[in-house]
């Protein structure tokens, strides 16, 4: 289970930096940071 969830974050943290290379997701990226922060803690 903490493996999984770690792969996650990892992850969301992927399509985070992905999608600051494509302004056009800008709304998908302010969700997946907020959806990182929580899952980080």
């Amino acid at each position: 289970m903490i493996g999984e969830k770690r792969y996650a974050i990892k992850k969301f943290f992927l399509m985070q930096i992905s999608s600051l290379l494509d302004p056009r997701k800008k709304q998908y990226r302010n969700y997946s940071l907020s959806l990182g922060i929580l899952l980080s803690f």
